[in-house]
């Protein structure tokens, strides 16, 4: 006998909002927002006995606020309501496709009457079926993975929509289990529809909106080229070289495509890795969900002197993943001349001209000395 638990049964056959014979598919990670029983209740009732997995978005938001979960109808207010920070680019890329107007407004009025609807053009589509605010949330997200994985392989290769925009990097290997490889430019065929692995959207240095309009352009160009056709190249966003603040002064923060990346493996297995913009040294560790998790950067690295860090980095990083810091961006490390560091008192083997001292918003938590050859010493600091 089928389960019952509306929770326990989403797991498996939820799979987001839309209709399976749209045009335009968009495959992301997971919902967001809160894992809130209501939700699943609310799909259950809204599925009905056929349960094919995709329910009207706004139906289902409207139905969850009045089970419990308050503030999901802002999404589809009167008016002009708030763009979803997700959805938002990826609405711009719809509607650049479709050559409409694509100013915030429009965006908005496509969100509220459009977007993942039952009878509009757009799928929506989750590899998990539980909800979660960020990657860091402990939720069984692998549940059922390789059923949903086929589910979706299944669909797509029946539906055959115009595109598909995988969103998530990070989860590249599993959405190449739904379509095979995606090439060096992050984009194929499969049969009539072009598939596509991009940035996500509300990752925290996602390109702006002009790389959403631009990539629907492209998208439109290359469907109606189709597959046996010249597709133009595919754009790709800009290496990040913003701004971040973190106590007192900037860091140019690196962004998870276009920059070095090197993986830090333990017995020949990725434990995390590190990228490099060219200045500051992003830190990540491995999840046992899968994905990547930042616990800090390595700030103000010369090219020249990147090689070295990356050793040092690699030495310690056993006891940096140990960090479970609130916010991970405010977490660097800076190298400091002796004379510089408080109480600077070097382990044996150690180099006494300094050392990289590791700070969370401020306060320090450890320091990191090197030691010839090509070793790297972690100390803790005392509270």
């Amino acid at each position: 006998m089928e389960k019952t638990d509306p929770k326990a049964l989403a797991a498996r056959k939820w799979f987001g909002y839309g209709r399976w014979e749209a045009s335009y598919w968009f495959v992301g990670m997971e919902p967001g927002g809160d894992d809130d029983l209501a939700s699943y209740e609310s799909w259950l009732a809204l599925a009905g006995p056929s349960r094919d997995g995709l329910i009207d978005c706004k139906d289902h938001h409207d139905d969850s606020n009045r089970r419990s979960v308050k503030g999901t109808t802002r999404w589809h207010a009167d008016g002009v309501p708030p763009i979803q920070s997700t959805w938002g680019p990826l609405i711009r890329t719809v509607l650049a496709f479709e050559d409409r107007p694509r100013d915030d407004n429009d965006v908005a009025s496509y969100q509220r009457d459009e977007w993942g609807r039952s009878t509009g053009k757009t799928a929506v589509i989750e590899l998990s079926a539980l909800h979660a605010r960020s990657i860091g949330v402990d939720v069984e997200r692998t549940l059922h993975r390789s059923e949903r994985i086929e589910v979706i392989h299944k669909q797509l290769d029946y539906r055959k929509p115009q595109f598909v925009l995988f969103y998530g990097r990070s989860y590249k290997s599993e959405y190449e289990k739904i379509i095979g490889d995606f090439g060096r430019d992050d984009w194929a065929w499969r049969a009539e529809t072009l598939c596509v692995l991009v940035v996500h959207p509300a990752y925290r240095y996602a390109p702006g909106g002009e790389f959403w309009v631009s990539l629907g352009m492209w998208l439109r160009a290359a469907v109606a080229s189709g597959p046996n056709g010249s597709t133009p190249p595919c754009p790709h966003p800009p290496p990040f070289r913003g701004k971040r603040r973190s106590k007192g002064q900037t860091l140019s923060a690196p962004a998870l495509v276009d920059s070095d990346e090197a993986p830090l493996k333990r017995d020949g297995i990725v434990a995390g890795r590190i990228l490099y913009d060219g200045w500051n040294i992003r830190v990540e560790r491995y999840l046992p969900v899968g994905g990547y998790e930042l616990i800090g950067y390595y700030e103000r690295s010369r090219p020249a002197h990147y090689g070295r860090k990356k050793v040092e980095i690699d030495a310690v990083f056993d006891e940096w993943a140990k960090l479970k810091p609130q916010q991970p961006e405010l977490v660097k490390a800076t190298w400091r001349a002796a004379q510089f560091v408080p109480a600077f008192d070097p382990p044996s083997g150690a180099i006494h001209a300094g050392c990289a001292v590791l700070e969370d918003d401020g306060v320090e938590v450890a320091r990191i000395f090197k030691a010839p050859p090509d070793r790297a010493i972690w100390v803790w600091s005392t509270p």
